[in-house]
């Protein structure tokens, strides 16, 4: 037996209630699915790799990267993929690393423009934001770190 889930959940219209005004979660940016592109100049993709019972969350290729399903929830977003039955939530450990955790969306992020249109911080509950790796390629593991300006930290959502 198979089960067949959609990538993308419906859009809300104004006017149907729930979160976000139109389905947006911040100005410009709607609640979906998307793969997150960094915009240094590696332009990684953020990936989920299994291991065993554990989910790893680290850069790799356009071709391996996973849709990131974006929701509402509070003030800010949950970020998560679905595989097998299995939502495996974004989240942060007390190293300031980037995990996956399955079936626990109890960790909130927000989602704050950058000073360039289409360019997004991705920040966690600490404050710190989503940071790519100063060195290293595919494989490299994702942390948070304070704000900056800094490319390694701006994402954009690729459809």
């Amino acid at each position: 037996m198979w089960l067949i889930e959609p990538e993308d959940a419906a859009m809300e219209t104004p006017g149907q209630g729930g979160g976000g005004q139109g389905g947006e979660v911040v100005p410009g940016l709607l609640a979906g699915s998307y793969k997150f592109r960094s915009t240094d100049t590696r332009r990684l993709f953020v990936s989920f790799t299994r291991n065993g019972n554990d989910w790893y969350i680290s850069a790799d290729t356009d071709l391996k990267a996973n849709k990131i399903k974006v929701e509402q929830k509070g003030n800010g977003v949950i970020l998560y993929y679905s595989v097998n039955r299995l939502k495996i939530y974004i989240s942060v450990n007390g190293s300031n690393q980037v995990v996956g955790v399955v079936n626990n969306d109890s960790y909130v992020w927000t989602i704050v423009p950058g000073a360039q249109s289409g360019q997004y911080f991705i920040t966690a509950s600490n404050g710190q934001v989503l940071s790519l790796p100063v060195s290293g390629g595919t494989g490299s593991a994702f942390t948070v770190e304070p704000q900056t300006q800094d490319a390694r930290k701006l994402w954009q959502f690729v459809p």
